[in-house]
């Protein structure tokens, strides 16, 4: 039978285990239930779109909303869950404008929420607002949520915050705003038992001792009790993995632990690219290719990706703006060199 408590033992389900792949199949068998509530179907469509993300499935995302577009209207729907499917669908696959205005209708207040779930609800919408570029209201909408969580004595809210907040200037290679949060989420989670998700908490804390040169203390941190975390199922946290093991090693100079790295990496690249939030992982890659010798598929890539499949409306960070700057150079080298 398709009811709340169903939902409920799959999210806790989601956030028990890695096998991410399975909770999403087992998730989709309730958006897809056309013989259930259209709220039950909406519900489940947006933990599934969550599920899809993580996992870089583009083609699935389509799907779910495409099965969902009859019923979103539907009299049954909490608003804030229509909200939420349309916000999290723009964001990753559909319009801006859309993501931004479903944020803010969701940021105003939608029905009766309990306010540590509109606290939950805000640091997603945040996210997003992110995504689509609207920074300032993005980094408002973080600040008030963080506030007001520890105002409420909501540690977990006031973790999360942290963790996602530190994720977002990660993905704009700002690492001073960055190490800012992630030294609060480690001032918190101290009190906090199973204090949010410690892999993107040991994600953030490599990519900064990694900004500041120390690869021995990044490298450490890339693997949690000797397992490696580019071992990950869920391909988001595997591709950052690899991408900042990638510049451990090319700062190592070790060619061939590179090539095998651009290995692992090239594939998962390519589902994820479309996705937004991939500029390190795709400049990771691009340079590991250089390192590789593959000039002409490393400037392919990056230029395709600038072209096509970057979804960010964000500043490019000096890193890549600078590659880019360097690809056209050699472009009109080459041109005046063939004339």
């Amino acid at each position: 039978q398709h009811d709340d408590l169903e939902l409920l033992a799959l999210d806790a389900d989601w956030h028990a285990n890695r096998d991410w792949s399975t909770t999403l199949r087992r998730v989709q068998r309730c958006s897809m239930a056309h013989d259930a509530e259209p709220k039950h179907r909406v519900r489940a469509g947006v933990i599934a779109l969550k599920l899809a993300t993580s996992l870089g499935q583009t083609p699935t995302m389509q799907a779910i909303y495409s099965d969902l577009m009859p019923v979103l209207g539907d009299e049954t729907v909490d608003p804030a869950d229509r909200l939420m499917f349309e916000m999290i669908f723009n964001a990753v696959c559909g319009s801006a404008d859309a993501c931004i205005k479903a944020a803010e209708e969701l940021l105003a207040g939608v029905g009766e929420i309990p306010e540590l779930q509109r606290l939950c609800i805000a640091v997603n919408c945040a996210s997003a607002l992110f995504r689509a570029g609207a920074v300032s209201k993005a980094e408002h909408a973080y600040g008030a949520t963080f506030v007001r969580a520890l105002e409420l004595g909501a540690s977990a809210i006031a973790v999360e915050t942290c963790t996602k907040v530190a994720a977002t200037y990660l993905d704009v290679n700002d690492i001073g705003s960055a190490e800012v949060w992630t030294r609060r989420n480690l001032a918190l989670s101290a009190s906090v038992p199973n204090a949010g998700d410690r892999q993107v908490l040991r994600f953030a804390l490599a990519r900064i001792e990694l900004h500041k040169g120390n690869s021995a203390a990044a490298d450490h941190l890339l693997y949690n009790e000797g397992k490696p975390l580019w071992d990950d199922p869920v391909d988001v946290f595997r591709a950052a993995a690899l991408a900042t093991k990638l510049r451990i090693e090319l700062a190592s100079g070790d060619i061939n632990r590179v090539a095998d790295l651009v290995a692992l990496l090239a594939p998962l690249s390519d589902r994820l690219r479309r996705m937004g939030s991939q500029d390190f992982e795709t400049l990771s890659l691009f340079c590991g290719l250089r390192a590789a010798g593959e000039l002409g598929k490393a400037d392919r890539l990056l230029t395709v990706y600038m072209k096509d499949e970057r979804r960010d409306l964000l500043p490019l960070s000096a890193e890549i703006a600078a590659e880019i700057a360097g690809i056209a150079e050699r472009a009109t080298g080459s041109e005046r060199d063939e004339a």
